[in-house]
C-alpha cells in the first residue's frame, strides 16, 4: 500500500483538521502519516528525514511552513511533494507574532505552548537563504503547487513557478478546510501518485550534505531523466533487439521517439539502405517535430565472410552500417537542437574478430571512424560518440558455465547495458565527452589468452 507523510503548518499539529480529512480521504486506499512536528525547523528537518528512511513514504504533502520544509527535503530524498499555500517566507510571518501561543490542535506529546523568539526567527532565516539550493531540473515536474484563490496570509506563486512547473488553484483560503482538503488535496494528491510516483521512479541516492546535513546535489540519474524529457529522439533498427530497448527507455523517461525498421509495425517501416526512404523519413521527422534532439544509429548490417559475401552484400552491409547514419544525420543536421547528442552503435568486431565477418566487422570499424569525424565537424552544434558492444543477449537470457565465466565481468551482456550508456551520452553529465569510442564487453577485449596459459586450451584449430 502506498504511503503519504503529511506535514503540517506552523501553529498546527498531526491532529488537525486538515491531517484528519486527508487520512478520511486516503481511508483504506493509501496509509497517511501525520505526525507532530518540532517546533524548530532544523530539527523538525532532521526529525522528517528520519521518519522518511523509517516509513518510506511516496509522497509528501505540506501545508504552509510545513510546505516549506517539503520542499526542502523533496529533491533531498528522491520523493515527489505537493505544496499547499507553501509559505517561503516564515521570517516575515513570525517577527510580528513574537511572545507565546499555543497550538491550534492537540499534540500528542500534551504540550501546547509556543514560545516564537529571535533564535526561532533566525533559525528560519538561515533556511530561507538556502531553501531552494537543491532544486534540480529533474524535480520541476516532481513538485506541485496548490494555491488558495482567497489567500490572504502567503501568496508566492511567482516564486514557486521560478523553480518549479506544476501550480494549480483552488478557491479557498490559506488554511483548507476539510471538505476543500478532500475536494482538491485528495485528488491532486492521488493523480500524483498515478503520474509521478509510478512514471518517474527515483532511486535514493546518499551524497555529500550541504543543507544542515540534509541536502544532496542532483544525482547522474536525475539529470539522465531530466534529459530525456521533452526531447525528440530517433532511433533506427529500433523495433527490436539493442534498438528496441534504448528506445523504450527514452520514452520511459518522457521523450518522443522516432523509430525506423524494416519490421511492420507502428513506427516508420523501411530500409535505410535506399536514399529515397531516409529522405521520406527525415521529412516525417521534421514535419511533425520541427527539430531532432538526439540521434540512435544502430540499425545492423548483415554477416557475412569472404567465401560467401557476394558484391552486391557487401555494399549493402557498407551502406546499412555507415552510409545511411551519414545521410541521415546530414539532413537533419540543420534541425539539431540545442544540446543535441549522436550516438552510433559500433560493435566490440571493430577491434577483433571471427572468422567469415568482414562485411559486419568492416561496416562497425566504419563507424566508429565515422564518429570522430562528425564529432569534429559538429563541433559546438552536436556531440558525436559511439558504442562497441560485446556479446549482448537481447533476450535477457543468463548464462552460466564458461558462458559467463570467460568474461571478467562474470556474465553475459544485455540490453540495458547499451541503453543506459546512450542514455548517459545524450545527458548534459556526458558534456566534455566526443568523438569518443566506449566499448561495453564485460572486458572480453582486454583479456589476453594463450593457449595453455591460466586454464586456456585451444583445442582445434580451422
Amino acid at each position: 500500500m502506498k504511503k503519504i507523510l503529511f506535514l503540517h503548518g506552523f501553529f498546527a499539529t498531526g491532529s488537525c483538521p486538515m491531517a484528519r480529512a486527508l487520512r478520511e480521504a486516503f481511508d483504506g486506499q493509501t496509509i497517511v502519516l501525520t505526525p507532530d512536528l518540532p517546533l524548530h525547523p532544523k530539527e523538525a528537518l532532521k526529525y522528517i528525514r528520519i521518519l522518511i528512511d523509517k516509513e518510506k513514504p511516496d509522497l509528501l504533502i505540506g501545508n504552509s511552513c510545513g510546505a516549506f520544509l517539503a520542499q526542502m527535503l523533496s529533491p533531498v530524498v528522491g520523493i515527489p511533494a505537493l505544496l499547499g499555500n507553501p509559505h517561503f517566507k516564515m521570517t516575515d510571518f513570525l517577527s510580528g507574532r513574537i511572545g507565546e501561543h499555543e497550538y491550534k490542535a492537540p499534540r500528542m506529546d500534551g504540550n501546547q505552548k509556543i514560545i516564537i523568539n529571535e533564535t526561532l526567527i533566525n533559525e528560519f532565516g538561515e533556511l530561507e537563504a538556502t531553501q531552494f539550493d537543491c532544486c534540480n531540473p529533474y524535480y520541476k515536474d516532481r513538485v506541485w503547487g496548490l494555491f488558495g484563490e482567497q489567500d490572504t496570509l502567503a501568496h508566492f506563486e511567482p516564486l514557486f513557478l521560478q523553480h518549479y512547473n506544476n501550480s494549480y488553484h483552488f478557491p479557498g483560503g490559506h488554511t483548507p478546510t476539510e471538505l476543500e482538503v478532500k475536494t482538491w488535496y485528495a485528488p491532486l494528491a492521488q493523480k500524483m501518485i498515478m503520474e509521478v510516483t509510478a512514471n518517474q521512479p527515483m532511486k535514493h541516492r546518499e551524497q555529500k550534505p550541504n543543507l544542515f546535513g540534509l541536502c544532496r546535489v542532483a544525482t547522474e540519474e536525475d539529470e539522465v531523466n531530466y534529459a530525456a524529457k521533452d526531447k525528440v529522439v530517433i532511433v533506427t533498427g529500433g523495433a527490436h533487439g539493442i534498438g528496441k530497448c534504448i528506445a523504450e527507455e527514452f520514452r520511459k523517461k518522457g521523450a518522443s521517439v522516432a523509430v525506423i525498421d524494416m519490421r511492420e509495425g507502428e513506427h516508420f517501416v523501411g530500409d535505410i539502405s535506399k536514399k529515397e526512404v531516409l529522405e521520406a523519413f527525415a521529412d516525417e521527422i521534421i514535419g511533425k517535430y520541427g527539430k531532432v534532439d538526439y540521434i540512435i544509429n544502430n540499425a545492423l548490417p548483415l554477416m557475412k565472410g569472404l567465401d560467401v559475401c557476394t558484391w552486391e552484400e557487401f555494399q549493402y552491409a557498407l551502406t546499412v552500417g555507415i552510409t545511411a547514419p551519414f545521410y541521415l544525420v546530414k539532413l537533419l543536421a540543420p534541425y539539431l537542437a540545442e544540446g543535441a547528442s549522436i550516438v552510433n552503435i559500433s560493435s566490440s568486431r571493430d577491434r577483433m574478430s571471427q572468422p567469415q565477418t568482414e562485411s559486419y566487422t568492416a561496416a562497425k570499424g566504419g563507424i566508429a571512424a565515422l564518429t570522430h569525424a562528425l564529432a569534429v565537424t559538429l563541433r559546438g552544434k552536436a556531440r558525436v560518440n559511439s558504442i562497441s558492444p560485446g556479446w549482448i543477449d537481447t533476450d535477457f537470457k543468463e548464462y552460466e558455465g564458461a558462458d559467463a565465466v570467460q568474461q571478467p565481468a562474470g556474465r553475459v551482456g544485455n540490453p540495458m547495458d547499451i541503453a543506459n550508456m546512450v542514455l548517459f551520452l545524450c545527458s548534459d553529465k556526458a558534456g566534455f565527452i566526443t568523438g569518443e569510442n566506449i566499448c561495453i564487453d564485460g572486458g572480453m577485449t582486454r583479456q589476453m589468452i594463450y593457449h595453455g596459459d591460466h586454464g586456456w586450451t585451444l583445442t582445434e584449430m580451422q
